[in-house]
């Protein structure tokens, strides 16, 4: 299992508790804890790229009651 797998896990397993702090945040989740919580995208993966960079297997996740639509994008640098 790849680490974002790991971390998509993460998230669906403890999604009620974590609405109880993050409700409608962008939280950025690396080894299954949260490293910080934002009200925008753009900080969010500014915050990934600049702690963990682009290959860092950080998630980003809109916590929401339903599970979010979500695009896994990778970048293959040449």
């Amino acid at each position: 299992m790849t680490a974002l797998e790991q971390n998509r896990k993460w998230i669906d397993d403890n999604r009620p508790k974590l609405l109880e702090t993050y409700r409608n945040k962008y939280i950025v989740v690396v080894d299954g804890e949260v490293m910080g919580s934002f009200d925008h995208y753009d900080s969010a993966a500014n915050f990934g790229i600049d702690n963990y960079g682009l290959e860092g297997g950080f998630l980003i996740e809109f916590l929401t009651e339903e599970e979010p639509v979500n695009f896994v994008m990778a970048a293959d640098l040449v």
